[in-house]
């Protein structure tokens, strides 16, 4: 199962395309269906309130972004030219990793790569993911 794939491994990769600012919805239902409570996280009773728990510490992720234009075009939309965070980045990164305790997550976005893109574009883009997702720890 996906789950069980989740505890064996140290090194999570997710590679999607930036839809609309965010991540598709495709990888929402996964990660509903997948990293749920008692598997993924929990509650703690601290009282007055309960404090989430995560529970896939140790583990490190990539986050691979793609787009079909410039990142400098995130500017105006997202912030400031250097340090701009998506929200979907943000939902993944900080709503989903960091609060099943996966706190060593990087980032990295890959741009301009239009539906027609030369043969040699899409090589050089496959060796980058290739060496991005092998990168970890």
């Amino acid at each position: 199962s996906c789950q069980d794939d989740l505890v064996w491994a140290d090194h999570i990769v997710f590679i999607y395309p930036i839809w609309w600012g965010s991540y598709p919805a495709l990888l929402k239902g996964y990660l509903d269906t997948v990293f749920m409570s008692r598997f993924a996280y929990k509650y703690k009773k601290f009282w007055p309130i309960d404090i989430p728990k995560g529970l896939l510490k140790g583990k490190s992720a990539r986050i691979i972004q793609t787009s079909g234009g410039p990142n400098i075009l995130a500017w105006p939309l997202f912030g400031s030219l250097f340090g701009t965070v998506y929200p979907g980045e943000r939902a993944l990164r900080d709503g989903t990793l960091r609060f099943c305790g996966i706190f060593n997550v990087k980032i990295s976005r890959l741009d301009n790569l239009q539906n027609n893109a030369s043969q040699k574009r899409i090589q050089k883009f496959l060796r980058k993911v290739y060496r991005l997702g092998s990168k970890h720890k």
